[in-house]
């Protein structure tokens, strides 16, 4: 209730401002001298912490209102309906993300800090930017039975960032097709897992398991392989070692 207070004092546009270009909120400007947020952005902001923070997806559309300090008509005009503003919120968080992973494999210094590289920039994204109590787009899967297009198409551009990006990083490792295949899912369920992970412990706790999951898949792939891939082996062990 307390976090929800906060997020509320913030969105009145005198305490704080939400950015997402640094995608936290900031409080060092003198409250008489901040101008209040559009009314656009208030929304979002209202429905992303309600619905992904603090996890509650049937969110009456009252209750976004009147944290966002909005009338019904704001909400239609910019967003058609409550779904629309959902797939906006969807869409703000997915250009975040992808942008926080881009920064991750950027700063990887190896191939294979590159193929674990989505674990480094979700740390990165939930101690930083736009904090969820797991994943926004797992949870509106589960609990929105009937999508429009819009929203159906977000949720899969997020599942398909996760899937094609990971299958490129490991055929990056040369492995045989089937094992490149094989870690590629198993890279997947560890990160699926990972988002799990983070509604029953910390998410800090979370996203340190998940890492150390998908170092011990990566490894025992290149244990398998034949050829050059195996002799990565030795190098993710020590970086293991490095990193406790």
């Amino acid at each position: 209730m307390r976090d929800r207070e906060a997020h509320h004092g913030r969105l009145r546009g005198y305490n704080g401002r939400y950015t997402v270009g640094n995608g936290r909120y900031t409080s060092s400007v003198p409250a008489k001298r901040q101008p209040p947020l559009p009314v656009r952005e208030r929304l979002l902001d209202a429905v992303d912490h309600l619905l992904f923070v603090e996890g509650v997806i049937a969110t009456p559309v009252d209750d976004i209102l009147k944290l966002a300090e909005a009338s019904p008509p704001s909400l239609y005009k910019h967003f058609g309906s409550k779904d629309g503003l959902i797939t906006a919120a969807l869409e703000r968080r997915l250009a975040v993300w992808t942008r926080y992973w881009d920064e991750a494999m950027e700063q990887a210094g190896t191939q294979l800090e590159r193929v674990l590289s989505v674990w480094p920039a979700l740390r990165a994204y939930q101690t930083t930017s736009l904090e969820e109590r797991w994943c926004a787009f797992s949870g509106t899967t589960a609990a929105i039975k009937d999508k429009s297009e819009e929203l159906t198409a977000v949720l899969e551009a997020e599942t398909r960032l996760l899937r094609t990006r990971t299958a490129a990083l490991v055929d990056e490792l040369g492995l045989a097709p089937r094992a490149s295949a094989r870690l590629t899912n198993e890279l997947v369920i560890a990160y699926l897992g990972t988002m799990a992970m983070m509604l029953r412990e910390p998410y800090l706790h979370a996203i340190d398991d998940g890492e150390a999951t998908a170092r011990s898949l990566l490894q025992a792939a290149l244990t398998r392989a034949d050829g050059p891939a195996r002799d990565l082996v030795d190098e993710l062990v020590a970086a293991g070692q490095a990193s406790r």
